[in-house]
């Protein structure tokens, strides 16, 4: 029977053969194909009778299906398609047929036509697939090991696949053993940066039982982590590792990177553990009060540290000595930002020390803007007009810019917690904190 009228739009047939075919079930999407282009003649369904044709080696009827679909009218902008012409060439059987791309909206029917035919997958196939597609390339015999093994890492990314299968595929990426010794060492050499560099580094963490060499092979992921912009997804990976890690004195060197992935990976007791075990040891010994002072503002945003201290504040400052008095200020404006973005009340003279420091400073960046801009919204609020303008010509006529994105950040999540959804402000804070290396 037809589907009820509010079901009836095309979508609605289109989206269960897209399904079919990331599935791998030609039969099935094309049988949803036939009915679809029986009561719908439009482009979607001609291109969708090119592919079943083809694969079912029905040459002519392919061919007819081709011819129908490039005469009749096609999408505002869809012009020839020369992806889809190109990917027809090859289902049909000619060698010299060129498959360089599957264009700017890589779809689930390109891709199928792509297997259908047996081709390898184009270069740019990982930048133009979308997180369902990824999916599907996680299982595509003809692509290469890494490019597997990166569409599953963007597909975590992208919440579409579990990172239990990331870390299945991880485990089940094949590394000679001949091989191994020698990336790992680029690998602390910072030389290999590879997904393949990330599989290896799994693998060894998951084999040993030790805590301590665990504990290194982790602070090895978490920077590898950093550096290939994958914090999130290796957090995610790794919780289970993270939760059965004791902490002891002899992993206080990676206690930074534990605290981060625990945190990223939402295990906020976790992280609290190992600042705890760094609060009891004495604040020298491998500079485990220093360690400690790092990990405060990202426990106080995921709330696993009560509200603001000034003390705490102080020791992390101190522990930024190493660092310009420009970078210095802009890390503090961060924090700042990203602390109250979480809900948290910073005192008004610590944002009142930043101006100080950005008034001494040569080189005006986005901190000092920022901290201007959260003073002018102080000064706004409490109707101080001289204090108002004075800041307002500050922003507008200084040699620095404003931080646009810290900016947007704090009124996105302050209208997430006005509307009661201050957990996921704080969870959002966080992130960012995380990150840009807080």
């Amino acid at each position: 029977s037809p589907p009820p009228r509010e079901l009836q739009d095309p979508i609605f047939r289109q989206l269960p053969f897209d399904l079919a075919l990331l599935k791998n079930d030609l039969p099935k999407a094309c049988e949803i194909a036939a009915a679809g282009l029986r009561e719908d003649a439009s482009a979607f369904w001609q291109k969708a009778a090119v592919l079943c044709r083809y694969s079912n080696k029905d040459i002519a009827g392919g061919d007819l299906a081709l011819s129908l679909w490039r005469d009749g009218p096609k999408e505002p902008g869809a012009g020839d398609d020369a992806p889809f012409n190109a990917l027809a060439a090859a289902l049909r059987g000619d060698t010299r047929a060129k498959v360089d791309t599957l264009g700017p909206g890589a779809s689930p029917l390109q891709f199928a036509m792509l297997r259908a035919a047996n081709r390898q997958l184009p270069k740019d196939t990982l930048d133009v697939a979308s997180p369902a597609l990824l999916v599907a390339l996680v299982g595509y015999d003809k692509a290469d090991a890494e490019i597997r093994l990166t569409a599953a890492e963007r597909a975590v990314r992208y919440g579409a696949l579990p990172p239990e299968l990331l870390a299945e595929a991880y485990t089940a990426a094949e590394i000679p053993e001949a091989q191994r010794a020698g990336l790992m060492a680029n690998i602390v050499a910072g030389k290999d940066k590879s997904v393949r560099a990330a599989a290896l580094v799994y693998q060894a963490a998951r084999a040993t039982t030790e805590p301590k060499t665990r504990a290194e092979l982790i602070k090895r992921a978490y920077d590898l982590a950093m550096t290939r912009d994958q914090l999130l997804v290796t957090a995610a990976v790794y919780k289970p590792l993270l939760n059965n890690l004791v902490p002891n004195e002899g992993s206080i060197s990676a206690a930074p990177a534990v605290i981060r992935l625990a945190l990223a990976a939402g295990e906020t007791g976790a992280a609290r553990l190992w600042r705890n075990i760094l609060l009891a040891l004495p604040p020298e010994r491998d500079n485990a009060g220093e360690i400690a002072a790092e990990a405060w503002p990202l426990l106080l945003i995921a709330g696993e540290d009560g509200e603001w201290r000034d003390s705490r504040y102080e020791a992390w400052l101190a522990a930024q000595n190493d660092l310009s008095p420009a970078e210095r200020t802009n890390r503090a404006a961060q924090l700042l930002t990203l602390v109250e973005a979480a809900g948290i009340a910073v005192p008004p003279e610590r944002w009142d020390s930043l101006l100080t420091a950005a008034a001494s400073n040569d080189r005006r960046g986005a901190a000092p803007s920022m901290a201007v801009w959260r003073n002018l919204q102080r000064a706004s609020t409490a109707k101080a007009k001289a204090e108002t303008v004075a800041l307002s010509l500050a922003m507008l006529g200084g040699n620095g810019s404003l931080d646009v994105d810290g900016q947007s950040l704090a009124t996105a999540l302050a209208a997430l917690r006005d509307l009661g959804l201050g957990a996921e402000a704080r969870q959002i804070a966080l992130e960012a904190a995380l990150l840009r290396g807080l």
